[in-house]
């Protein structure tokens, strides 16, 4: 019996397919930890699909954040959640998983507290390997080790945590990773170290996985995707840079043009999932633009969009790689990380941007201008192509 560990939706989407494809008559639990990323109607359409022998949640425990820590009070914290943390996963998955015995272990890295289920389901089998499943560019591009990170972050903070909450489980542990699951392992930049293995992208052909996202597109999307099919320029913000002064710097700067060169009302921005629209600075209330703050992974929103003809910009979104990757689709696609991006990340997005740009038929649909002039040249171009 083997486990799929999942945190996030497009975690489901990936571990499906997975399931689907190379483990069709293995038996299997899917342990969904119960974070603000997860959407309830699309476990449903996987429960219908009766994929999983089990769906089991674990709930997140009253001192756990997914936000950055505020004030001297919340950052002492750090010392000692880790007994509050261990005592009531612990007692979930006592509960919950009781004594199963699994051979395989699934997740996307050692992130999300991957380590504590892990350490847990070896106390009834201690030879459990483990394979990680793809969940955006941190499985192409990351540095090396990143993905066996107990979180995603190099800051002291992270490494005191790690130290704290898992000793050096995490360093033992690493030797039980046998593959990585990718839709393009072509892509991948090597550094994982790790073996990996190609999944199939998700098309009408990928029957299963097709159906399911078809299914939670109709009924849970209806509120959000119209205003996308209207919309011929979809700005997809990236991830707050948390550890900074500044975590929207990016987002405000590259919209500000947006505004300036294009016709707003024919603009939707969607944020990033872990962003608050009320800690962004730019004047969007004025203008005619739509602003998506759902959680919602914008790969699932534009499954069932045709993107033909549609303008996505945007600096290093995990989600226009999913889009082309996973669903096949290839509109045209301006980056912004040569005006945005440190030189570390610059160089590792050109060496990624033109591996996929060879997937292109049209390869001048894919658009990288080196400063805020060519930027602004290629918003005007886009606007006279588009009247």
């Amino acid at each position: 019996m083997v486990l799929f560990y999942a945190w996030t939706d497009m975690q489901l989407i990936n571990y499906v397919n997975v399931k689907c494809n190379f483990y069709k008559d293995v038996d299997a639990d899917l342990l969904i930890f119960r974070l603000s990323r997860i959407s309830t109607s699309l476990v449903e359409e996987i429960r219908k699909e009766q994929i999983f022998s089990n769906i089991i949640f674990l709930d997140m425990p009253k001192s756990y954040l997914e936000r950055k820590r505020k004030g001297i009070k919340e950052s002492i914290d750090i010392f000692f959640n880790i007994y509050r943390i261990r005592s009531q996963l612990t007692s979930q998955l006592k509960m919950k998983l009781e004594n199963k015995t699994y051979d395989l272990f699934f997740t996307a890295a050692f992130w999300s507290e991957s380590l504590y289920v892990y350490k847990y389901i070896t106390k009834y089998n201690r030879q459990i390997d483990i394979f990680f499943i793809e969940e955006g560019l941190s499985a192409y591009n990351s540095t090396k080790n990143w993905l066996f990170r107990t979180v995603p972050s190099f800051g002291i903070r992270a490494e005191i945590r790690n130290l704290l909450y898992y000793g050096l489980l995490s360093f033992k542990t690493k030797k039980r990773v046998k593959g990585l699951y990718l839709y393009c392992p072509e892509e991948s930049n090597g550094k994982s170290g790790i073996n990996l293995i190609k999944m199939p992208p998700i098309t009408w052909k990928n029957f299963k996985s097709f159906h399911i996202i078809k299914e939670f597109s109709e009924k849970e999307l209806k509120r959000v995707i119209p205003k996308y099919l209207t919309k011929e320029v979809i700005y997809i913000a990236d991830a707050p840079k948390i550890q900074s002064k500044k975590p929207y710097q990016n987002i405000d700067k590259i919209v500000k043009y947006i505004i300036d060169c294009l016709d707003n009302s024919t603009i939707c921005v969607k944020l990033h999932p872990l962003s608050q629209k009320s800690e962004i600075f730019f004047p969007l209330e004025t203008t005619e633009i739509d602003i998506d703050n759902n959680t919602l992974p914008i790969e699932l929103i534009l499954f069932q969009c045709n993107l033909d003809n549609k303008l996505i910009i945007t600096n290093t979104s995990t989600g226009v790689f999913g889009l082309i990757h996973t669903f096949h689709k290839h509109p045209y696609i301006l980056f912004t990380y040569k005006i945005c991006a440190v030189e570390a990340e610059k160089k590792e997005m050109d060496e990624l941007v033109e591996k996929m740009r060879k997937q292109y038929i049209e390869k001048e649909r894919i658009m990288i201008p080196k400063n805020e002039k060519e930027l602004g040249d290629l918003l005007e171009q886009w606007k006279r192509r588009s009247t």
